[in-house]
């Protein structure tokens, strides 16, 4: 009776284990992110994606390659690359660790990279902290009455000195007006001031600034992994 309720028992874990598997996975298509560097001991590419993964235990942006690169695409991955995966994701069993991609499909992107930095100072009517935490938008084209284009980032500072966040969802840029450099973010009325990118290389390099301030748990902070991928398409 007692190796049956073992047997039994470890029955149960088993199936708790694949269901819980099964939870934190979810298919992808044309998961797109950057390549940030390479895991010496386990030998895996590190990618991190552009935008976070729902799973069934979270979200995910930080994510191991799972390939075997024996059958791997045939132009060799390196730190840089800029990927279009369709496959598997399944979100780490520990909070903070990477992911992992199982990937069915891998596309070499061309990259232009993020050409254009623009400081967003808010107009109107001042909500809160708004004049604080200064909007860096980073596009790949210039901005003109057409819009900011599809490959926008945007970096939340505080006072221009340090990264508060970096939004895994840009948000809208609606009615650019060019002469006198206006648009709406998220509905929202700034004046941009376009800046050389070695404003936000910067920040980037130095994400706490200058000035001490609390910074609370967020969602969208700017972790090692998220600065990285910025960084690379920053200085193609």
């Amino acid at each position: 009776m007692v190796r049956i309720s073992r047997l039994a028992a470890a029955g149960l874990a088993l199936l708790a284990f694949a269901g819980d598997a099964q939870i934190r996975s979810v298919d992808v298509r044309a998961a797109k992110g950057v390549v940030v560097g390479r895991e010496s001991a386990a030998g895996s590419w590190l990618l991190e994606l552009d935008r976070s993964v729902a799973t069934g235990s979270g979200r995910v942006r930080s994510v191991r390659l799972g390939l075997d690169e024996r059958r791997g695409p045939a132009r060799p991955i390196i730190t840089g690359d800029r990927l279009s995966v369709d496959g598997r994701i399944t979100a780490p069993a520990l909070s903070g660790d990477f992911g992992l991609l199982e990937p069915a499909r891998i596309e070499h992107l061309d990259d232009p990279g993020l050409r254009h930095a623009y400081f967003l100072f808010r107009s109107g009517r001042s909500e809160g902290c708004a004049e604080c935490h200064v909007p860096l938008l980073l596009t790949g084209e210039p901005l003109t009455a057409q819009g900011a284009g599809s490959d926008i980032e945007i970096i939340v500072t505080y006072e221009c000195d340090s990264i508060w966040e970096i939004r895994d969802q840009p948000g809208r840029i609606t009615e650019v007006l060019t002469a006198p450099r206006t648009l709406r973010l998220e509905g929202r009325p700034y004046r941009y001031q376009e800046v050389p990118l070695s404003e936000a290389i910067r920040l980037l390099r130095n994400p706490l600034g200058s000035i001490p301030i609390s910074r609370p748990m967020l969602p969208d902070a700017p972790t090692a992994t998220r600065r990285q991928a910025l960084l690379l398409r920053l200085t193609r």
